[in-house]
Order: structure tokens, then C-alpha cells, then sequence
């Protein structure tokens, strides 16, 4: 006997109908449900205290949001927690934060009527002391699964923690001949001792670690991993403070790396600082180096002039250009003839002229001999001299442009060679010369 073909149809849209059924309200209970989801997703929360200072808040986000077609009404949300017996001592330890009026509707996800998701925070205050303190954040909503879901934090205890500020150490601006120093503030929030026994030193060699008496320098050794010769102990909610200085032999930028190694057991890497030393330091050129001006008639002025660049990517902040004066001779004076500079007084190191990225400025000195100038032994003229000082913010300083002038009572002869056979011979003639005419 063959079975009902129709039969089996019938059967079909009945089992369907079953699966689907109305849920009393018109609406099928399972195609027109949203779906919860919570990110972060996991459900057991640890919570070291290390994170922070006592006192102090450590927040733990959680968005819950809709993932299905259905809608979705989350209808409670509560943080179950028992303080220990001896109480908390900053406050409540564990607090349900949310700015979400319940009941709440979450539509299907991107939709662009009312929202699909909301947050709420788990706030936990570090406290005097640790017990494993515990809570349990509870959302209740008609999901199609997960309708009553949970959330465990727990209160992780911690060993030493190591948190080192600041996390680039950068020295800016140091000249030649002087010493950067800056600190390094290593604290400890964790609940025993922590002991900094080890370092790694490396990239440039102007850079030293310095901690009280003892200096580590670059070398073959601190550029791997290298032995403190007295560990540095930060004791709980401690700090100390170490120090790292640049002391820079060339105008190049230079770039270093300190890693601190300790018994912090979240840090088996070591924590890292990174060191720059003049990364933006000016650069200077003065034009010409030095001023020669020659024999000049006594009375008579020469001028030369004296070109001042900034050769960098960084402004030139001049702080003075002026004729060091136990340096100089009387002959000679200097002509500030640049608009923002006081002809008179010249710079006010306080207020000092800015040159610009990749511009110039001129100044001029000037020379008139009130005597002729002795001769040496050699027969040679005592030159009066004398020193042009400029000073900056650029990696040198301090410029001198060193001067010197002769006087004279007639002017420097000029060679002036004559051929008396002209201007025009054959080849293989020969020539007469002559120096008459000089």
C-alpha cells in the first residue's frame, strides 16, 4: 500500500507550525526574537590590582547589543556584591555604572531606528587590602538563548607591579661641551617589593644610565642585558626615581633604548623607555669663517659683510652678535644693519631674533686703521685683530669669527707683468719680461 502523498504534506506543515508556534501575543516565539551578545565576551572577569593605586578605579566596559533579526527588550541588570567582614576602605569595591534606563528595546542590528546596543561599566576601586573579593553582574532579557546571563569579576591578587614614566624620554636641545639630564620615575603598585636588578643600555653612545654612584655607559655588555651592581627596590605603592643622561659629541640626532628588568611577573620582557637627544636642535652657518681685510690706508674704511644661516629644519634664535671687546682692537666696528635688531644695543639675549628655517641674515664689520701697523722681525706687518662673537640655541653655541686689518701709509702694490716682444709671437720665440710698469 502506498502512502498518502497528501498525508505527509500535511504532517510537514503541522511540524513546522509546532516549532513555530504563537507565542500569545500574534508573534512567532523564535523567528521574531533577538538574539544577546555581550562584548568583551568572556564571562569570568579577573581584575589584578596591580592595575593601579590604591584607592584608585580600574573600569571594565561591556557593551550588550542585539545580533538578531528580532527585537530585544533587556529588562534587568544587577551587580550582586558582599563586602568582606572588615569592610571596604575606599568605597563600594564593586559598582554597576550605566546611564540606560531599563526597560530597553534594541532593534536589529544596523538598523537606523532607536539602537541596536548600550554600555555599561563594572567600576572596581582598589582597596587597603585584598581578600579575592567578588561580583556577579546579572542581565536578564527575552533573548532566544542566554535569557538570564551572567558576568563573574573576581579580584586578582598581584606581586610587584612596575610602571615606569615617562615612556619617551626625550632630552631636546643640548650643545656641545654641556650634559642632559632627565629622570625616570619607576613606581610600584603592586602589593610586595619590587627589586629593578638588570637593565639593556643601546643605539647611541652619548646616552648613560646613573643611579647613585655608579654611571653605565653603551658597550658590547648594556647592550644585551646587564647586572645592576646594587638592585634598585621600590617598596608597595612606592617610587623611585633613576637617572639618564645625554651628553652629545656631534650635532647628529641620536636615538637610545633603556629596558629595566625586575621580578614583576607581568613584565618577564622588562619595561622599555625610549631616549632622543637633539632631534630638533638648530644648525647654524656663519659666512666667512674668518675676516681678512689686507692692508688698508690709515683713516679709510673697509667693509666686509658676515652672512648668518640656519642650515636646519628648526627656527635660529640668536641671543647676541656683538665684537668681544678685550678682543678687539679699536679699529674695527660692527654694523647691525637688519630690520628687528637694534643697530645700538643689538640683541637682548631674553628676547633673542629668530631666524627662519632655511634663511639669512647680513651684518657687516667695518675697518679703519688710526696707525700704521708695526713690522716683526720677519719684516712682516702686525695685523690689529679682533673677534665677532654670535650665540644661539644651534648645537654650538658660541661662533667667533676671528678679524684682523693692517694700516698702512700707501696702498698694497699689484703686480703687473709687461713682454717686450707684444702681446702676440710665434711659437719657440723668446720672451723678455718685465716688471716696469707695477
Amino acid at each position: 500500500m502506498q502512502p498518502n502523498k497528501n498525508v505527509f504534506i500535511y504532517l510537514l506543515i503541522l511540524l513546522v507550525a509546532c516549532a513555530c508556534g504563537d507565542d500569545g501575543g500574534g508573534d512567532y516565539s523564535v523567528s521574531n526574537q533577538g538574539k544577546i551578545e555581550i562584548s568583551p565576551a568572556e564571562r569570568n572577569v579577573e581584575i589584578s590590582i596591580g592595575q593601579t593605586q590604591i584607592g584608585d578605579i580600574i573600569n571594565s566596559e561591556i557593551r550588550v547589543r542585539n545580533v538578531a533579526d528580532g527585537l530585544l527588550t533587556v529588562s534587568k541588570l544587577q551587580l550582586d556584591y558582599q563586602a568582606p567582614a572588615e569592610g571596604d576602605s575606599h568605597g563600594t569595591a564593586f559598582q554597576l555604572v550605566t546611564e540606560t534606563e531599563l526597560p530597553v528595546e534594541l532593534n536589529v542590528v544596523n538598523s537606523t531606528e532607536g539602537i541596536s546596543e548600550f554600555i555599561l561599566n563594572v567600576q572596581y576601586t582598589r582597596q587597603d587590602n585584598f581578600t579575592g573579593r567578588t561580583a556577579t553582574l546579572t542581565i536578564v532579557s527575552d533573548s532566544r538563548d542566554d535569557r538570564v546571563l551572567t558576568v563573574n569579576f573576581k579580584e586578582k591578587q598581584a606581586s610587584a607591579v612596575m610602571l615606569m614614566s615617562p615612556s619617551v624620554l626625550d632630552f631636546e636641545t643640548v650643545p656641545l661641551g654641556s650634559v642632559g639630564e632627565r629622570l625616570v620615575t619607576i613606581k610600584n603598585t603592586g602589593t610586595d617589593d619590587l627589586i629593578v636588578d638588570a637593565f639593556t643600555l643601546r643605539n647611541h653612545p652619548d646616552f648613560s644610565l646613573v643611579i647613585d654612584d655608579q654611571t653605565y655607559e653603551v658597550n658590547e655588555e648594556t647592550s644585551t642585558k646587564a647586572q645592576l651592581v646594587e638592585p634598585v627596590v621600590v617598596p608597595s605603592g612606592g617610587a623611585e626615581q633613576i637617572k639618564v643622561t645625554f651628553s652629545p659629541q656631534t650635532p647628529t640626532a641620536a636615538t637610545g633604548e633603556l629596558i629595566l628588568f625586575s621580578n614583576d611577573p607581568g613584565a618577564p620582557s622588562g619595561k622599555a623607555v625610549i631616549l632622543l637627544g637633539n632631534h630638533s636642535v638648530p644648525c647654524i652657518q656663519v659666512k666667512p669663517g674668518s675676516l681678512e681685510f689686507g692692508g688698508k690706508i690709515v683713516g679709510t674704511k673697509s667693509q666686509l659683510p658676515v652672512e648668518i644661516c640656519n642650515c636646519s629644519e628648526a627656527p635660529l634664535k640668536l641671543k647676541g652678535i656683538a665684537l668681544v671687546a678685550e678682543e678687539t682692537a679699536s679699529d674695527f666696528s660692527l654694523i647691525l644693519d637688519v630690520p628687528g635688531i637694534d643697530p645700538i644695543t643689538g640683541i637682548n639675549p631674553s628676547v633673542p631674533y629668530v631666524v627662519d628655517v632655511n634663511q639669512c641674515i647680513q651684518v657687516s664689520v667695518q675697518c679703519v686703521p688710526d696707525t700704521i701697523s708695526p713690522i716683526d722681525g720677519d719684516n712682516k706687518s702686525i695685523a690689529d685683530t679682533g673677534l665677532l662673537r654670535i650665540l644661539s640655541n644651534s648645537f654650538e653655541q658660541q661662533v667667533d669669527v676671528p678679524m684682523s686689518c693692517i694700516g698702512v701709509n700707501v696702498t698694497c702694490p699689484v703686480a703687473v707683468a709687461g713682454v717686450d716682444e707684444g702681446e702676440q709671437v710665434i711659437p719657440q720665440t723668446t720672451l723678455h719680461l718685465s716688471g716696469d710698469q707695477s
